[in-house]
């Protein structure tokens, strides 16, 4: 409910200027990074579940808000991101879009690279829903600084991986993705599953070392 009341902030800084909400967005990125770190050197966080330490796991780092700024922020950029697209997709001139857009031009036109991203994006959801399995077989298996990498980064490389993935498609790289996903029966299940998928790495992660 915390985060919430941020987005506006962020939605404002966007508005006045673009880059203002990318220094914000950075800046409260960073500063939830170094809070994670700092809580997973104070209390030795283990990233395997079962680990005694871990009590502070969920007391001090998933429930706290200021812990998840960093992947709303994320969130918040993929937002104004998406929304350039579709500034892009509403010129029609390609010389226009080339000038206002180099970027979003350079993936609408790089299509083959853009699909070598989605497998690039699918293998490092895979890599990083299956590369806890020595912590939660060992909860002390670990040393110390990859727990903490592990806590600091494991989301940002996730969900950036997700997001790899959503705008490959976004920017047409694979039609067959675009089509199977439009259609009116996942677009229901998408509603369906989006509370289940908040979960899932870690029930995946679970499930694969037991």
């Amino acid at each position: 409910m915390q985060l919430t009341l941020l987005i506006p902030f962020f939605v404002i800084l966007y508005c006045k200027r673009a880059w203002l909400g990318h220094l914000a967005c950075f800046i409260a990125s960073v500063l939830s990074t170094l809070g994670i770190a700092y809580v997973c050197a104070k209390y030795n966080l283990k990233m395997g579940p079962l680990a005694e330490e871990n009590w502070y796991l969920f007391s001090y780092l998933f429930q706290k808000p200021q812990f998840k700024v960093g992947i709303v922020c994320l969130g918040i950029t993929s937002a104004y991101f998406y929304m350039q697209i579709l500034a892009y997709r509403n010129i029609f001139s390609a010389e226009e879009r080339k000038r206002k857009f180099p970027f979003i031009d350079w993936m609408y036109r790089s299509q083959v690279t853009m699909a070598f991203l989605i497998l690039i994006g699918f293998g490092i959801v895979l890599f990083c829903l299956l590369i806890g399995h020595s912590a939660i077989k060992a909860p002390y298996a670990w040393p110390d600084w990859l727990n903490t990498f592990y806590f600091c980064m494991s989301r940002w490389i996730y969900v950036g991986a997700v997001m790899l993935i959503i705008f490959s498609i976004f920017t047409g790289a694979n039609e067959i993705f675009k089509v199977f996903l439009s259609r009116p029966l996942f677009l229901v299940m998408g509603k369906l599953s989006f509370e289940a998928c908040l979960i899932t790495p870690l029930m995946v992660q679970i499930i694969y070392s037991t």
